[in-house]
């Protein structure tokens, strides 16, 4: 189907583009770790030329981090630190909302998937026939695209930015997919997003 292949690569180039768009003309929502700046250089250097909140900086959180890594900057998994854009829109969820909109044009949302296999919990490198409630494929590309969105922050790389800004990305970029708001999440399954596979058993 080089059609929907075709719809696909052009829906993530300019979901792509239109949530950096966004990150940098609209929201410029600063970075946890930025804002962690902001307080170092308030709490060590003095400079008060910003505010920040009385509840932030009398907060706990900040002598912990402090005692444990001797500064107030926030810690970062990898050298190089975090992106220079700010945090909202979230780039990946975008890919993730529009191909899963993309696909649900294409297939049967309410397909129940026949043979779901999962991990086996006695050894999971084998898979187990799935024994939980009906996986649809609506419901399973819901999950993907969330999971997607979510999978960026599990790479702990940029100390992302909280599930509700990932949840208004999807919701965004799901809307200017398809040109309407009216798309719920209406077939999303009950079993865990992260342990299902729809591969035939």
């Amino acid at each position: 189907m080089p059609h929907i292949q075709t719809l696909l690569a052009t829906g993530i180039s300019n979901s792509v583009r239109a949530s950096y768009w966004q990150k940098y003309f609209v929201h410029r929502a600063v970075r946890p770790e930025a804002y962690g700046a902001l307080a170092h250089h308030r709490l060590v250097n003095g400079v008060s030329d910003y505010p920040l909140h009385d509840d932030f900086l009398q907060s706990d959180v900040l002598a912990r981090s402090k005692a444990k890594h001797g500064t107030y900057l926030l810690s970062q998994t990898y050298p190089e630190g975090a992106s220079f854009h700010s945090t909202y829109s979230g780039g990946t969820t975008s890919v993730g909302a529009v191909t899963a909109t993309i696909l649900k044009a294409f297939f049967d949302e309410s397909r129940v998937i026949a043979n779901p296999v999962q991990p086996d919990p006695a050894d999971p490198t084998r898979l187990a026939p799935y024994d939980g409630p009906p996986l649809t494929v609506g419901g399973e590309l819901n999950k993907l695209a969330v999971n997607f969105g979510f999978g960026r922050n599990w790479a702990a790389s940029t100390g992302g930015p909280t599930p509700p800004p990932r949840w208004r990305s999807v919701r965004k970029w799901r809307s200017a997919c398809c040109g309407t708001s009216a798309l719920p999440f209406a077939s999303r399954s009950t079993a865990s997003p992260s342990r299902v596979s729809t591969a035939a058993a």
